[in-house]
């Protein structure tokens, strides 16, 4: 009953039986024979189905199991789990993976913690209330699916506040992690010593669990922020081992952020609410500090038929001195119009209206370049006024 509940309703399948150490891979004499080459892929070591299986969910790796007696165990060894952990199928689940998955190391697991989803409402058919009792079988799947590539991802809405198990935090074999949803808010102690690769997405964070998150993965050399909008202090001094960073905001941010990465050799901002070129022309009209940036290669995307963005990009290449290549990318995004730029600065009463740097040599009358000798038109004019200062 419980393995037919991870299969597909409505097939009349049964999934493997017995006890994961009396498993037998061998074929009967009478079954599997190749005929014609039409059954080679039965022929194949376990080694190499495990390979084949581990692109596909598990579910499916699963149903493999009733294609004849070779096949019966053949998904039990297979290193990769890829599991949507249905609210009303997580018990069968797990009664499932516990009774018959016997592989000795997962290598990479990608569990979504899922709710059914009225597909004509879009909304969940249960209640958001979080009973008690539904978390252990999240708790057995995580912790049974620990491995050296893990991804995690939150879509049932009542694990908004869902408190990760202490063993998911001390996993000294995972080199990569993905989290969308996760709550990190309230994280002790972790140990995540071979981590190199962390991805979070919309998750909860703040300033002192990132800490911990950050002293307790010493080899971390990539980490992806994606709307973690708690955050107000990111200091990455201590990673001596990053070298990318890459922040992405989606919506307005409720307060700024301090970034500090001497280590980082790839810095990529994107904010799609606000450029990131009118927030720099906004820094140095305000006067704040504008650190040296030791890049030699920049990628700059901004809408260039505002005057407003230009002094930041301006500001950004001239404190570049290592600069060997910059490129343009031209995007069509949200901005603020200069008239509202210039009362917001002017309502500030501590900005001089009058040395506000503004081209008067430029005229940017397009809303969308007409040609490709547009934006080179712009990066000369941004460059030789630098070269001029």
């Amino acid at each position: 009953m419980a393995d037919n509940l991870l299969l597909q309703e409505g097939e009349g399948a049964t999934a493997a039986e017995g006890n994961r150490s009396h498993h037998s891979n061998s074929p009967s004499p009478n079954e599997d024979k190749v005929i014609n080459g039409a059954d080679f892929i039965s022929s194949l070591p376990d080694a190499i189905l495990h390979v084949i299986l581990s692109f596909v969910p598990t579910k499916f790796a699963i149903r493999t199991s009733t294609l004849s007696t070779r096949w019966k165990h053949v998904w039990c060894g297979t290193p990769s789990l890829s599991i949507d952990f249905l609210r009303r199928k997580r018990n069968a689940i797990m009664e499932t993976l516990t009774r018959h998955y016997s592989a000795l190391r997962i290598t990479s697991s990608h569990l979504c913690i899922s709710d059914e989803v009225n597909s004509e409402e879009g909304v969940c058919v249960e209640s958001f209330i979080l009973p008690t009792a539904t978390k252990s079988p999240v708790d057995s799947l995580i912790e049974f699916g620990i491995s050296e590539k893990m991804s995690l991802e939150f879509r049932d809405p009542c694990f908004g506040n869902y408190e990760f198990p202490d063993l998911f935090f001390t996993n000294s074999s995972l080199t990569q992690l993905s989290v969308d949803r996760g709550n990190f808010a309230t994280v002790q102690n972790i140990s995540w010593t071979s981590l190199r690769i962390l991805f979070l997405s919309f998750c909860k964070l703040s300033d002192e669990s990132f800490t911990k998150i950050l002293s307790g993965s010493p080899l971390l050399e990539s980490l992806m922020l994606h709307d973690c909008l708690n955050l107000e202090h990111l200091d990455l001094s201590g990673s001596l081992h990053l070298r990318r960073l890459d922040i992405e905001i989606q919506g307005p941010m409720p307060r700024p952020m301090q970034l500090v990465a001497p280590h980082v050799h790839c810095l990529k901002l994107n904010h799609t609410f606000y450029q990131c070129g009118l927030i720099l022309s906004l820094a140095e009209a305000c006067n704040l500090p504008f650190p040296t940036l030791k890049v030699e290669v920049l990628t700059v995307k901004a809408v260039v038929d505002v005057a407003s963005i230009i002094p930041g990009i301006a500001k950004l290449l001239q404190n570049s001195p290592s600069l060997k290549k910059a490129k343009l990318d031209i995007v069509d995004s949200f901005i603020i119009p200069d008239d509202l730029l210039r009362m917001y600065l002017s309502n500030r009463g501590d900005v001089n209206m009058n040395q506000i740097w503004k081209p008067k040599s430029w005229v940017i009358p397009w809303l969308f370049p007409t040609s490709e000798a547009e934006p080179m038109r712009f990066m000369r004019f941004l460059l030789a006024d630098i070269i001029r200062e």
